[in-house]
């Protein structure tokens, strides 16, 4: 198959393509945990934060119950995106050497 540019469908075959195509996935899918796990997270626990500070007072213990198990999700999910994104730069920075 060879695109309108010259592009051929074997390029991603090649070593340097399949460091890129691992690279770019490995970005995509961090991006994409980021926004569907980190980002709904981070938001309930502002949500309840600022429940507590209308009340005023120490939270609930449900209230810490809740907090405690959104911020190990989102820690959780930190550290794979992290490794994601290491896994990214150096697929995509060793790629023009292989």
């Amino acid at each position: 198959m060879e695109f309108k540019s010259g592009f051929t469908a074997s390029w991603f075959t090649s070593k340097y393509g399949v460091a890129l195509t691992t690279g770019g996935i490995a970005a995509t899918v961090a991006f994409f945990q980021a926004l569907f796990i980190n980002r709904p997270g981070a938001a309930r626990m502002q949500g309840i934060g600022q429940a507590i500070a209308m009340r005023g007072g120490p939270p609930k213990p449900e209230e810490q119950a809740m907090l405690l198990s959104i911020r190990t999700k989102i820690f959780l999910s930190t550290k794979f995106i992290a490794a994601e994104v290491i896994i990214s730069v150096i697929a995509m920075a060793i790629a023009r050497y292989i």
